[in-house]
C-alpha cells in the first residue's frame, strides 16, 4: 500500500448539489472554482478547503451497517470571532450553551462551536493558532479533521486500515473502545461507535449520501473504496514560482525609413511570463501556465521561455486559436501604452481541465496578474489555479497591471481585481493603481486602505523614476531609483516583481524579515526595475543579478 500523505479533497455526494452548494456559498463564503459547473459534479473553495459535491440518485442513499454517515467535518479558521459574527443567525450548537468553549485544545487556547447544517452532519470551526493568517480565505483555513459515527467500529476502522489509514491508538484497545482516531492522507479522522441509533438515523439522509477524499503522493496511483471513496496519488513536482496568465508577442516601434510606414520589432512578452523569467535569471525553478496558438508566435514563445529556463510542459497548444498580439507605442520618455489583438486568442480560451494541477501542488509562490481575469474562460481557469494554489499552501502573489482596455466595464475591472486581492500575500501595485483600486489620492493612505482591507503582508508601490515605497509589518519603507539610460520601459515592473520573489525566497520566512535587510532588498529591486529600461523590450532586458550588483555598487 503506498503511503498517503496529503488530503485534496472532501467529497460529499448528493440528490441535490446545488442546494448542498448554496448553503455552503451563502453561509460560509465559499466559492464556486467555475462558473460553467454542471449541477452533477461542482467544486467549492474556502481558503484551502476543497468540496467535491457529486451528485446521486436518491435510491443510493441508504448506507450499510458499517456507516451511519458523517457526523461532523472540523474545520479551522485563524479568527473564530471573525467566523462566529459571519454565521450570526445560523443554528450554533456548543457544549454550554455558549458561542464558543475553549474547552478543547487545537494548539494553544483554541476556541470552537458547531454549526448544525441541512444535510444531518455538523460543522465544527475551530480556532487553530498556529494557522497561516492569510492567503486562506476570509473564514476558513482548511479541512481539520473529520467525525464518522458508525454502528461497528471494528469493521469502519477495518475498511479505512485497507486503504492506507493508521491507527491512532493501540489496536489491542479498540474492542473495548467506542472511540478511536485514524489518519489518512494527512487528514486525522476520528471514528465514534453508536449502535444505539435507531434504523432511520442509521441511513444516511437524502440530503447527502456520504463521503470521501482524494489523496496524493509521490506514485501515479488510483484506488477505488468500496464506499465511494477515491483515492489518487500523484507526483509532486517542485517549484519556486508558478504563474499563470498571457504570453504573447510585443511588437515594439522601431524609427521608420519613411513618414507613411510602421516598423516593429516582435518580441515575447506577457507580464506573467515576464516575471518568470527575471525570477529564472536568478537560478529560481519556474514554470508557467498558459496557451499560446499552433502558429510562428507561439512556437516563439515556447522556445523563448525555454532559453529563459521557464518550465513548459504546463502550457498548452491550440490549433483552434492564434496567440495574442500587442503594439505597444512608446512616448519621449520611453513610456508605454499598449493595442491588443486579443479576440478569443489563445490565452483567453483556456479552460480549468487544461490546467496541470501537479504544478500547483508544491510551489512555492503561485503568481498572478489581472489580464487572465479580463473574461471567460480564463478568469474562470485564473481562479480555479489560485484556489488549487491556496490549497497546496502557497504564498500568493498579485500584480494586478492593469490594462483599461481589455475590460468593457471599468467597475467589472475593479471589482474583479479586488476579489483576488482577498487572496494575496504579496501585492505590487503602480501608483496609478494603488489610487484607483484603494479611492484614495494620498499615497500612504491608500496602501493602508489596502493592506487592512485585504490584510496584507508585503504591498510595495513602484513609483517609476522615483523608486518605489513598502508597507511590511505595519512600517513603511522607501527607495529612491537608479540613475540610467531609459529608453523602453516595457518589463521594468516586471523585473522589479521577480527581483522582490527571488529576494523574499531567500528568507527562511518572508512574514518575519528584520527591519534592517528591507532596504537591500528594495535597493536589489529598484537596480533591476532600473536596469530593464535600458534595452528594448521585457526579457532581453532582464538583468543578472551580477548586474544589478554592479549597478548599486556604482551608485553608491
Amino acid at each position: 500500500m503506498t503511503k498517503i500523505n496529503h488530503l485534496k479533497y472532501l467529497i460529499l455526494r448528493s440528490p441535490d448539489t446545488r442546494k448542498m452548494a448554496d448553503w455552503f456559498i451563502n453561509n460560509l463564503s465559499f466559492s464556486p472554482l467555475r462558473q460553467d459547473q454542471s449541477e452533477d459534479t461542482m467544486e467549492l473553495m474556502n481558503g484551502n478547503c476543497h468540496l467535491l459535491l457529486q451528485k446521486v440518485n436518491s435510491e443510493e442513499t441508504t448506507s450499510d451497517d458499517r456507516y451511519a454517515g458523517i457526523d461532523y467535518i472540523a474545520l479551522s479558521t485563524w479568527d473564530i470571532h471573525r467566523a462566529l459574527r459571519h454565521c450570526e443567525g445560523l443554528d450554533l450548537v456548543t457544549d454550554g450553551g455558549e458561542p464558543f468553549s475553549n474547552n478543547s485544545k487545537n494548539g494553544e487556547d483554541s476556541l470552537y462551536f458547531y454549526i448544525l447544517t441541512p444535510f444531518h452532519f455538523r460543522l465544527r470551526i475551530s480556532e487553530s493558532a498556529g494557522s497561516r493568517k492569510k492567503g486562506v480565505g476570509p473564514i476558513i483555513c482548511g479541512l481539520d479533521h473529520i467525525g464518522i459515527a458508525t454502528t461497528d467500529i471494528e469493521k469502519t476502522v477495518t475498511f479505512y486500515a485497507d486503504l492506507g489509514g493508521k491507527l491512532l491508538k493501540d489496536s489491542p484497545t479498540l474492542k473495548a473502545s467506542s472511540h478511536c482516531s485514524m489518519m489518512l492522507g494527512g487528514l486525522p479522522f476520528e471514528i465514534r461507535e453508536d449502535s444505539n441509533r435507531s434504523e432511520v438515523e442509521r441511513t444516511i439522509p437524502s440530503a447527502i449520501y456520504g463521503m470521501g477524499f482524494h489523496v496524493r503522493d509521490a506514485a501515479a496511483t488510483e484506488i477505488n473504496g468500496v464506499n465511494g471513496e477515491k483515492l489518487l496519488f500523484e507526483p509532486q513536482p517542485t517549484y519556486d514560482i508558478v504563474a499563470i496568465g498571457e504570453s504573447l508577442i510585443d511588437f515594439i516601434p522601431l524609427k521608420s525609413k519613411t513618414d507613411d510606414s510602421l516598423d516593429y520589432s516582435g518580441s515575447v512578452g506577457g507580464a506573467p511570463a515576464n516575471v518568470l523569467a527575471a525570477a529564472a535569471k536568478y537560478g529560481l525553478k519556474t514554470a508557467f501556465i498558459g496557451k499560446v496558438g499552433a502558429d510562428s508566435f507561439g512556437s516563439l514563445i515556447l522556445n523563448v521561455l525555454k532559453n529563459s529556463n521557464i518550465d513548459t510542459t504546463t502550457m498548452q497548444t491550440t490549433k483552434e486559436h492564434p496567440t495574442t498580439l500587442a503594439f505597444v507605442s512608446l512616448d519621449e520618455s520611453g513610456d508605454r501604452s499598449f493595442s491588443f489583438y486579443r479576440n478569443q486568442t489563445a490565452d483567453v480560451m483556456i479552460h480549468p481541465d487544461e490546467i496541470d494541477e501537479g504544478a500547483l501542488s508544491s510551489c512555492r509562490i503561485f503568481h498572478l496578474g489581472s489580464v487572465s481575469l479580463t473574461c471567460e474562460p480564463t478568469r474562470s481557469t485564473t481562479h480555479h489555479a489560485l484556489q488549487m494554489a491556496m490549497q497546496n499552501g502557497a504564498i500568493i502573489s498579485y500584480d494586478p497591471n492593469i490594462r483599461e482596455l481589455l475590460w468593457g466595464d471599468l467597475t467589472e475591472m475593479k471589482r474583479e481585481i479586488l476579489r483576488v486581492m482577498e487572496f494575496a500575500d504579496i501585492v505590487k501595485v503602480s501608483e496609478e493603481e494603488l489610487f484607483f483600486l484603494s479611492d484614495s489620492t494620498d499615497l500612504q493612505e491608500g496602501m493602508l486602505a489596502l493592506r487592512d482591507r485585504y490584510d496584507l503582508c508585503c504591498l510595495v508601490v513602484t513609483l517609476g523614476d522615483k523608486g518605489c515605497i513598502l508597507l511590511y509589518n505595519g512600517e513603511f519603507y522607501q527607495h529612491p531609483s537608479y540613475r540610467v539610460d531609459t529608453i523602453d520601459t516595457t518589463g521594468a515592473g516586471d523585473s522589479f516583481c521577480g527581483s522582490l520573489l527571488y529576494q523574499l525566497l531567500k528568507e527562511e520566512d518572508f512574514r518575519r524579515i528584520p527591519a534592517e535587510k528591507i532596504p537591500g532588498i528594495l535597493k536589489f529591486c529598484n537596480a533591476a526595475g532600473a536596469l530593464a529600461t535600458t534595452k528594448y523590450a521585457a526579457i532581453p532586458s532582464l538583468p543578472t543579478e551580477e548586474e544589478v550588483q554592479l549597478l548599486i555598487h556604482s551608485q553608491l
